[in-house]
């Protein structure tokens, strides 16, 4: 702003608008470089970070009181008076059947005694025995076997003999009976081999041996020689 006086003269005034000085210039970004890498050289955790607290507010919005909560909390309900009124439930015991009543089953006489009813009521249960075949003694077997025929071997002849033994209570063979045979030769050789030398464990009713009988079929192969 210039003000202009008599002889044509003007007067500055204010802000005269200079310029900077490099030199100026260059100290102050000096300055701001080394400020920086001041901070920058700093060790972690020097300058603690600034975190403002945050307060969360939420609305929780108000119930009504319901107009049942409002009734008066001590009167009594009318199940609660109920309840009380009722008398406790006595247990109800059946009485029993006297001894002997005519619904009871008949009991019989145990003496046998007369009377038209007397045993009506009684039951007989029959004892079952416990029968046990008689088998061949296993000690024995390979006296079961008779001899080969001589004249059956030159004639290569094979058979066989089914007979039934009757067996004493000491497990020995008493008679022996032909069923079937395919030669009188193999009939004889067997009749004679279980007559001396066949041996039974005797057949038993209820643990006690007695005598039995047994069908057996005694084969002669030649293969067997």
């Amino acid at each position: 702003m210039q003000w202009i006086l008599n002889n044509n003269r003007t007067i500055d005034t204010g802000y005269t608008g200079k310029r900077a000085s490099p030199l100026a210039i260059g100290a102050t970004i000096a300055v701001h470089v080394a400020i920086g890498g001041l901070v920058y050289m700093l060790p972690p955790g020097t300058i603690r970070d600034v975190v403002p607290d945050v307060i969360w507010i939420t609305n929780v919005p108000v119930e009504k009181p319901k107009e049942e909560a409002r009734q008066d909390k001590g009167k009594e309900q009318p199940l609660q008076r109920a309840a009380r009124t009722d008398k406790p439930v006595e247990p109800r015991i059946e009485p029993l059947d006297p001894v002997g009543t005519a619904k009871d089953p008949p009991i019989g006489d145990p003496a046998g005694g007369g009377g038209a009813g007397s045993g009506a009521g009684t039951q007989t249960v029959e004892h079952q025995p416990v029968l046990v075949a008689a088998i061949p003694d296993p000690r024995r077997l390979p006296d079961f076997q008779p001899d080969y025929p001589a004249a059956m071997i030159r004639a290569q002849t094979e058979g066989y003999a089914t007979v039934r033994v009757h067996i004493s209570a000491s497990g020995r063979v008493e008679t022996v009976e032909l069923i079937d045979t395919n030669d009188s030769a193999f009939w004889k050789a067997t009749r004679k081999q279980a007559l001396e030398r066949w041996r039974f464990r005797p057949a038993t009713r209820d643990g006690v041996a007695e005598p039995s009988e047994k069908v057996m079929t005694v084969r002669f192969r030649l293969s067997d020689l």
